[in-house]
């Protein structure tokens, strides 16, 4: 839950500079934004990080920056004109980027290995039992006199 948050904030740290100081965009609508991004951006990571790169994750992290905010800035910004949404969301899918290069690394460090050393104690003290013959069949008998 801590790397949700830790990503909400960077999210909204990013956003309110990009959108907010060089678009002028309402603290609402960062809001709205920052929230729809994280929520499917973590969904990403989780899925992602174990299995790829962090430069395949920084990729599609970029694509969907760009997507979100480009959708969501034609529904919720106040821009006339369709550039100035796509400028924004651009911008904004540069620097988170950059941002996600550092936490993917926290990602990796803290959420991924906890749950590989939780892993491992499972799959370490696993029992098996085995089942077999006896390979002395007079062994029966010596026990019943």
């Amino acid at each position: 839950m801590t790397a949700f948050f830790v990503k909400f904030v960077m999210t909204m740290a990013v956003l309110w500079i990009v959108l907010g100081l060089f678009f002028s965009i309402s603290f609402r609508d960062i809001l709205i934004t920052s929230i729809v991004l994280t929520a499917i951006g973590f969904v990403g990571d989780v899925y992602l990080l174990p299995r790829t790169t962090n430069t395949l994750t920084a990729i599609a992290d970029f694509g969907l920056a760009f997507f979100v905010v480009w959708i969501m800035g034609m529904y919720l910004f106040n821009e006339t004109y369709l550039e100035g949404t796509v400028i924004a969301a651009f911008m904004v899918s540069l620097v988170v980027v950059v941002g996600e290069a550092f936490y993917h690394n926290y990602f990796r460090n803290q959420v991924i290995k906890n749950d590989e050393k939780h892993q491992d104690y499972a799959r370490n003290h696993n029992l098996q039992t085995e089942f077999a013959e006896e390979f002395d069949r007079d062994l029966d008998k010596d026990i019943k006199k």
